[in-house]
């Protein structure tokens, strides 16, 4: 990831399409980035609502699944951005807890970045995976909840929820979110869950 990339003076003397240009270059170093840690700081001067619109505006021209994947991981790119290289640390130190299937270890560091940062959406979202694979499906919902609150666009909470209401046969509300989730990301592999509703049961 490019390093101190300073913010444009008079930024709003720019077209809106240049703009967004630069939002996807930055967009692009961050991606190839994430290789080695899937949180990174964000960088200075980046738009991050600009570079989600990008993203979710190329999700939605997607004419098959490999160009929708490509997209998705420029969304969960912008999604693992943290506030500060503390919070990404810790993040990493969750995310790699989870890899290794260390669930209580995992579930302290994403609390401990929700108490630091508890405007960043994804710490909330991971540890709801976290409460989902305990099958705490209550504590799962209300963290994804708050993801939603401060993401609105999260799919990956999305289906989440939709998963979870699947699995207690609230199948009006599974489909709602489900189709929330597809309605931003076509290609999510999730819409597998259309499949498992019984429409006679909507």
């Amino acid at each position: 990831m490019p390093a101190n990339l300073a913010k444009p003076k008079a930024v709003h003397a720019f077209p809106s399409t240049l703009l967004a240009l630069l939002a996807v270059l930055v967009l692009i170093a961050i991606t190839t980035a994430q290789s080695a840690d899937p949180a990174r700081p964000i960088p200075d001067g980046f738009d991050r609502e600009a570079s989600l619109n990008a993203v979710f505006a190329e999700m939605g021209k997607a004419s098959n699944e490999t160009q929708g994947n490509v997209a998705s991981e420029k969304m969960w790119a912008v999604f693992m951005l943290t506030p500060d290289a503390t919070s990404a640390a810790i993040m990493n130190r969750g995310l790699r807890a989870r890899e290794r299937f260390d669930l209580e270890v995992a579930f302290g560091f994403f609390s401990q970045v929700i108490q630091s940062q508890p405007n960043y959406a994804e710490a909330w979202n991971q540890r709801a995976y976290i409460h989902f694979v305990r099958k705490r499906y209550d504590e799962a919902l209300a963290d994804c909840t708050k993801t939603l609150e401060l993401e609105p666009r999260h799919v990956g909470c999305m289906a989440g929820i939709a998963r979870i209401h699947l699995i207690r046969k609230d199948y009006a509300r599974a489909d709602t979110f489900i189709r929330r989730a597809i309605a931003l990301h076509p290609w999510i592999a999730d819409r597998v869950m259309l499949k498992e509703i019984p429409l006679e049961r909507l």
